[in-house]
């Protein structure tokens, strides 16, 4: 009886916890499921009790037999404090586990489990486990959504930033093949990258003390005469657009539905607590671009001029000169998305 009862109408309306109207019902604080169109009995109900004396004497007395029921609404459980009188049959007994009840004429009261188990052969652990199993359906089809909806948000983000790293790195890399085409002006570069951007040269004044003391011919103090930003930008471009298409773009193009499908609530939960790492790895990408807006921008070009101070005089030669004068073009010119 419970299986064609269940198969024909209690998928018990998940969803519908009265939980959510708790306000509005304060006789069903704790957990009444599946109410759908049995939410308005459950507020007919609760006017009727307002309107009545203590003990629920309002409780319509619905008669119903097996073949005049229609499908069972939802379940509810109360504290004993909370219980309430059969409302089928005439029965009154006071209870706080059973289940609403609909017939086949759209009449709706609640009875008790006993009663439900007498009249209508309805066990209450047997509802409470299909009702639980379709409320895992339910839960993991929302997990499934949410992470199915997060993964696309998180591609596409991705994507969008990969394709500008990318087209960010080619720039970089064009601005630094120039540069190497000169081994003193790379070298120059090179200990500018690593000093944090800064264009460090001997202090004339230090040397000539050094000179007049008679110190010997050891280098003399330096000092910055310019400073290239968004440094980090020209080793992390390349390194970070890596990152993204590997351990990011590619694990989310992988996700899909069916894949997602297979798993447990449980899985499921973990997946979504791993697109937090991946938002990291965005967050650091946006960190580059911005630092490639510091590399690309005009005063940077001013200050790469300023490398030729920071190799020996000797090596100044005309190529130095035009190098500087491409690296001007290079810098005109933005990268074009890939």
């Amino acid at each position: 009886m419970l299986r064609s009862l269940l198969v024909a109408g209690v998928p018990l309306a998940i969803g519908s916890d009265v939980r959510s109207i708790a306000g509005r019902c304060a006789v069903l604080k704790t957990s009444v499921v599946g109410l759908n169109r049995g939410s308005a009995y459950v507020e007919r109900q609760e006017k009727a009790k307002r309107r009545s004396i203590p003990g629920l004497a309002a409780t319509p007395c619905l008669q119903c037999g097996k073949d005049a029921l229609d499908r069972i609404v939802g379940k509810y459980s109360f504290s004993e404090k909370e219980k309430l009188q059969c409302g089928l049959n005439g029965c009154n007994t006071w209870h706080w586990n059973g289940y609403v009840i609909q017939t086949k004429e759209g009449d709706e009261t609640h009875c008790g489990q006993d009663c439900g188990n007498r009249e209508f052969g309805v066990s209450f652990k047997e509802v409470e486990a299909v009702y639980k199993a379709a409320v895992d359906r339910k839960t993991k089809k929302d997990h499934l959504e949410q992470v199915a909806k997060d993964r696309d948000a998180l591609l596409v983000q991705a994507r969008e930033l990969y394709s500008l790293i990318f087209a960010a790195g080619n720039h970089i890399d064009r601005i630094v093949g120039e540069i190497k085409r000169d081994p003193e002006l790379d070298r120059a570069f090179t200990y500018c990258l690593r000093s944090g951007g800064r264009i460090l040269v001997e202090d004339e004044e230090s040397k000539r003390l050094r000179s007049a003391m008679d110190a010997g011919t050891g280098k003399a103090d330096l000092k910055s005469i310019g400073m290239i930003r968004g440094t980090s930008v020209v080793f992390g471009a390349a390194r970070l657009a890596g990152e993204l298409k590997c351990q990011v773009i590619a694990p989310l193009h992988q996700l899909t539905v069916d894949n997602l499908d297979f798993l447990s609530i449980k899985d499921l939960t973990k997946k979504a607590a791993t697109f937090g790492n991946l938002g990291q790895v965005l967050s650091r990408a946006g960190q580059v671009l911005s630092d490639y807006d510091q590399f690309k921008s005009l005063e940077n070009l001013e200050a790469l001029q300023l490398l030729p101070h920071a190799i020996p005089k000797r090596a100044r030669t005309g190529r130095v000169v035009r190098i500087l004068e491409r690296l001007r073009q290079h810098y005109e010119v933005e990268p074009v998305d890939p």
